[in-house]
């Protein structure tokens, strides 16, 4: 069972990392269809981690 699970590990952080911008658009589409402003700071929250990740690669 746990080297089973070892296997899937690495595959699950690929698909994570696959889905994160269907996520992160789901996300913001929600929020913006439930209030104009909630949908703008969410999509903020998003950005800003990109924003600095850029920035420490560099």
């Amino acid at each position: 069972m746990k080297k089973k699970l070892n296997k899937m590990i690495p595959m699950f952080k690929l698909n994570i990392k696959k889905w994160l911008p269907v996520i992160e658009f789901t996300v913001i589409y929600v929020a913006t269809w439930l209030n104009l402003h909630a949908g703008l700071i969410v999509g903020l929250l998003f950005h800003i981690p990109r924003v600095l990740q850029k920035d420490e690669r560099s």
